[in-house]
């Protein structure tokens, strides 16, 4: 049996066993802290009547209510066809539960973006190329359904009787304000008005994060750009590995995995500093791209920066609960999420607490126990997902939430 489509674009359907009756979203289940109606559901035999009572029907449920006595009832499935992953710590299945789920509208996953320039007297053409050609890059991506946020750390630029001066950069609509020096535009572009030198890129990455991380997203792909004609020689960032290090301890959950990309050095030429070595070593290590400072035109290393982003987005590993029927009560302790992968059966994703209890055996958390609005899947289990290009996510509602002990 199904149902229209809701407002987000998803299907409500019934889990075997489960009832037939939209109104009854919250599970009637036999133990008296979950039972909300005492109707029996349709297609299930009622309990008989006299001493014994009737027994149970064959599709399973709560026992039958006889009118001298009580029934024997059958046994349901679990929500979620799957055991979920295998630990003597789960609890188990509520086999007198029903549910209703509701398929979750599967989205590409968003793209958080963090570009930093060289503001180096060497860069004028090149922070030039960059204002000029960000909307363009922006919008590639906006255009093939990802989500999009975009943070630069670069000097803004300085405008003195209508003529722009100095290597910094001022971003006009629709992504900035155009309103220099102040162009950072919510929710979608944050200009962080620093001065870039050439040797410190990775360093400043690092040391602006407070005041970028509230733009990152959990669920996002994470893209560094680097934009120099020079290399990364400042420490303490100063290789691949200080770099990575770094970028990890600044926060593992959110930085499981991150691509660099970059317009550097990749040979001498009149154009460039030094070779950027250390950026090479980065972009082959996270598998970004990147585009030669040698060559004048900046308008195909943008594109091919977008493709990258565009290529590189999987499915999201977020997803917006939606709202119970009329007349029903959303409740955050009895939601359940069900994963079916490609040519298997489903299984149950158990809940953790928050993203810091995320292990081994993966799952999943609200964004905020105390008002949730999303789901978001714990990074191992959000790699098997986007490794699995007909992946479908459900969320059940009316069953307890099923939980990781540890």
């Amino acid at each position: 049996m199904s149902f229209p489509k809701s407002s987000q674009g998803a299907r409500f359907s019934f889990l075997p066993g489960a009832v037939t009756a939209l109104a009854l979203l919250v599970a009637t289940a036999c133990g008296s802290d979950e039972a909300l109606s005492s109707k029996t559901p349709p297609g299930r035999d009622a309990g008989g009547s006299g001493a014994t009572g009737g027994a149970g029907g064959n599709g399973g449920g709560c026992p039958g209510t006889g009118t001298g006595g009580t029934g024997t009832g059958g046994t349901a499935p679990p929500i979620g066809p799957g055991t979920g992953p295998v630990d003597a710590a789960m609890p188990p299945a509520d086999g007198a539960c029903a549910a209703v789920t509701q398929e979750a509208e599967t989205k590409k996953q968003p793209a958080d973006i963090i570009w930093i320039v060289d503001n180096s007297g060497s860069m004028t053409t090149e922070a030039q190329a960059v204002q000029d050609n960000m909307n363009v890059f922006a919008q590639q991506i906006t255009a093939s359904g990802i989500d999009v946020r975009v943070i630069l750390i670069s000097s803004p630029q300085t405008i003195i009787l209508g003529i722009p001066i100095g290597n910094g950069v001022c971003v006009g609509a629709p992504l900035g304000s155009g309103q220099c020096p102040n162009d950072s535009l919510a929710p979608r572009y944050l200009h962080l008005p620093n001065a870039v030198g050439s040797w410190d890129a990775l360093n400043l990455l690092i040391t602006n994060y407070p005041q970028y991380k509230s733009m990152l997203r959990a669920g996002a792909s994470k893209t560094f750009v680097v934009v120099t004609d020079d290399n990364a020689i400042a420490a303490p960032n100063n290789s691949a590995a200080a770099f990575t290090s770094a970028v990890t301890a600044l926060d593992p959950m959110m930085f499981a995995k991150w691509t660099l990309s970059g317009v550097y050095c990749q040979m001498p030429c009149l154009n460039c500093s030094a070779v950027g070595s250390v950026y090479e070593d980065l972009r082959k290590q996270t598998g970004g791209v990147s585009g030669d400072m040698c060559l004048t035109d900046f308008a195909p290393v943008f594109k091919e920066l977008a493709k990258a982003v565009i290529t590189g987005s999987k499915l999201s590993c977020e997803w917006t609960i939606p709202p119970p029927p009329a007349g029903e009560m959303f409740d955050p302790g009895k939601v359940n999420v069900i994963y079916t992968p490609d040519g298997q059966a489903p299984r149950d994703l158990f809940n953790v607490p928050s993203a810091a209890d995320c292990g081994m055996l993966g799952g999943w958390f609200y964004d905020d126990n105390t008002k949730p609005t999303k789901i978001l899947a714990c990074p191992i289990t959000c790699s098997e997902i986007q490794a699995d290009l007909k992946a479908k996510i459900a969320v059940a509602f009316g069953c307890k939430t099923k939980i990781i002990v540890k």
